[in-house]
């Protein structure tokens, strides 16, 4: 049986989606290659990295999950983080209004930003409800996986 071999843009795609969905955890083995991923919140309850791409030895790319920034000091409420590496958009299209800003409330289902990963504009949702104390990043700038973006005072 012939293996085709994976490449970076396979294990990118899978990747995008995987975060673009509801799936908590993924494990792919392909011959000599595995690869392993965990939704953020899953690994922090096992007390793990978020996500751990494992690629055979005699991979020309390495592929390392860092963490996005240094640890912070603690956020007062609640962090919304990126659930992936792209752009940060406040705003639907230039010149449209933000879909939040500091001091606007929010529900569960509340689109806060957006993140482009390849062309493809993913919606983050605030997953809570409350008052939005803090915008983060500054629009069109670069995120990445874990980073704050917005932090939601519960009410």
């Amino acid at each position: 049986m012939t293996v085709t071999p994976i490449t970076v843009e396979d294990i990118v795609a899978i990747l995008r989606l995987a975060q673009a969905s509801d799936c908590a955890e993924l494990t792919i083995e392909v011959g000599d290659f595995k690869l392993a991923y965990r939704r953020a919140e899953v690994a922090a309850k096992a007390g793990q990295q978020a996500v751990v791409p494992a690629a055979p030895e005699s991979s020309a790319v390495p592929l390392v999950a860092a963490p996005a920034q240094p640890a912070a000091a603690a956020v007062d409420g609640i962090a919304i983080t990126a659930p992936m590496v792209g752009t940060f958009y406040r705003a639907p299209a230039p010149g449209s209004p933000p879909f939040v800003e500091v001091g606007a409330t929010v529900e569960e289902d509340t689109v806060v930003c957006i993140i482009e990963v390849m062309k493809v504009m993913n919606p983050i949702k605030a997953r809570c409800r409350g008052r939005v104390s803090r915008i983060a990043v500054d629009d069109a700038a670069g995120v990445q996986f874990g980073q704050l973006l917005v932090t939601v005072t519960p009410e």
